[in-house]
């Protein structure tokens, strides 16, 4: 007796994306995998996205269940994932934006996975194909975290991510640790996280997406360092990284999680108020060090962090040389 295939959930999330959501749509409703679910949601654009979105799915005639919503009003990335969930009928969710294009093969390679792993991979990602903001290809990329993920303490200290455009998960990351929080930027970092509480996280090393850079919700982020030019970015990514180690230690202690992930977690999280608090406070930035270090944040990450922002144009030319000498030994990075 053949085993009956399972109903698979590929969810778009749209916003303002009139420019590029009909080539995503598409590659949405090319999908080769069926029983299928697709939902096309899009977070009340104040252009056409939604009147694209609605045309495509009138017009399709193939196998797949279309499910359209549009949020009135904006709730924002977090939220419009939480209420997406909410209305996904499979177990395993393929995860898409507006501005990319899957592979038809995409949810078919995704779910052959997942069912091979005996449902154990709770997060699964992919090599991806990248593309400019006119959708000429520029190359095949592998995710720099293929083998990072072993280790979950390590893994919570080094913030470590996939590409969110590329990844999927089991329902199980919801029904099990609830919505993530309304503020949070970076699912991409504690979707993993959640997924090696409770199973693994799988990756496939053949391209299922076309990833379109430069363009949507983390264009030109993270660049920014502790330093005059680029301070006002830094803050910002502090109060991101901040909200992320919140985040992943809401999961850690949801689950009861052993002792030295939760004491791991805090230490990154006070590392991280300090890094914020040093961008928005007026305090001096040696009361703000003790304080981090008093709530448990490790010594010289944190000695680290205060330099960088007590002494930028150091922390500049120290960079710069390194750079130098790094191009004279022959070590520069490819």
């Amino acid at each position: 007796m053949v085993e009956e295939k399972p109903l698979i959930t590929f969810a778009l999330f749209s916003y303002n994306q009139e420019k590029y959501v009909r080539e995503a749509v598409a590659g949405a409703l090319a999908q080769t995998y069926s029983p299928l679910q697709i939902i096309l949601s899009d977070d009340c654009s104040s252009d056409s996205t939604f009147t694209i979105m609605s045309q495509m799915a009138a017009e399709y005639e193939g196998p797949h269940q279309i499910l359209l919503n549009r949020n009135e009003p904006n709730r924002g990335w977090a939220e419009h994932i939480n209420y997406v969930m909410t209305l996904v009928k499979g177990d395993l969710i393929v995860v898409a934006a507006g501005d990319d294009i899957s592979l038809p093969e995409r949810t078919e390679s995704i779910t052959h996975e997942w069912l091979t792993s005996g449902k154990s991979s709770k997060l699964i990602h992919s090599a991806y194909i990248e593309m400019d903001a006119d959708g000429t290809s520029l190359q095949l990329k592998q995710s720099r975290n293929i083998d990072k993920f072993n280790n979950t303490r390590q893994c919570i200290i080094d913030g470590t991510n996939v590409i969110g455009a590329t990844q999927a998960w089991s329902s199980e990351l919801f029904s099990i640790f609830g919505p993530i929080r309304s503020d949070v930027i970076h699912e991409d970092c504690a979707m993993p996280l959640r997924a090696m509480l409770v199973g693994k996280v799988a990756y496939i090393e053949i391209p299922l997406i076309r990833y379109r850079i430069n363009v949507g919700i983390s264009s030109g982020f993270g660049k920014g360092g502790l330093n005059q030019e680029l301070y006002g970015t830094g803050v910002v990514a502090a109060e991101r990284y901040h909200i992320d180690y919140l985040q992943k230690l809401q999961d850690l202690k949801k689950i009861n999680a052993i002792p030295a992930l939760v004491k791991a977690c805090e230490k990154r999280l006070q590392e991280q108020w300090l890094l914020k608090a040093l961008g928005y406070k007026e305090d001096a930035p040696l009361r703000l060090f003790f304080r981090a270090i008093q709530r448990g944040a490790g010594l010289w990450a944190a000695s680290n962090i205060t330099t960088k922002y007590m002494f930028p144009r150091t922390t500049i030319f120290k960079r710069r040389l390194a750079i130098v000498v790094r191009k004279y030994l022959g070590l520069t990075r490819k």
